[in-house]
């Protein structure tokens, strides 16, 4: 049903009970910001890329662990939120996003970033939230 909100800018689903997310992305032309927080959610549908006005996505405490070559494709993307989440690969080249804020915290697993991630997380995080 949240698909019939074509002009839908904000979709939070933050707390809820969710581990997939339909592949209807491609519907919400409008949306600005993805907040999956706290979810059960291990992949994100490549439908999102089509989201070319998405500038803010939230996948703290999720159990997401590959961000897709297609996040690179995202033209308005300015902050990807990654803190609690066990992240342990990025398959594009995290440079190539420009003025993009990235937030993690020491929360995070470290040990667990493999070495496609090692960049990520010592030279291009550009906020290191506390919290």
């Amino acid at each position: 049903i949240i698909f019939e909100f074509f002009n839908l800018e904000t979709l939070d689903m933050s707390y809820t009970n969710i581990d997939f997310l339909p592949d209807e992305f491609n519907k919400l032309q409008n949306l600005k910001e993805l907040i999956l927080d706290n979810t059960n959610i291990s992949v994100l549908p490549k439908s999102i890329s089509k989201c070319k006005r998405l500038d803010y996505i939230s996948l703290s405490e999720t159990k997401i662990k590959l961000l897709p070559a297609w996040f690179s494709k995202l033209p308005k993307l300015e902050h990807l939120y990654l803190p609690k989440c066990n992240l342990h690969s990025v398959k594009f080249d995290i440079t190539k996003i420009n003025n993009v804020l990235i937030s993690i915290n020491s929360y995070n697993n470290y040990d667990n970033i493999s070495d496609d991630c090692e960049y990520l997380q010592f030279n291009y995080i550009l906020a290191n939230e506390s919290t």
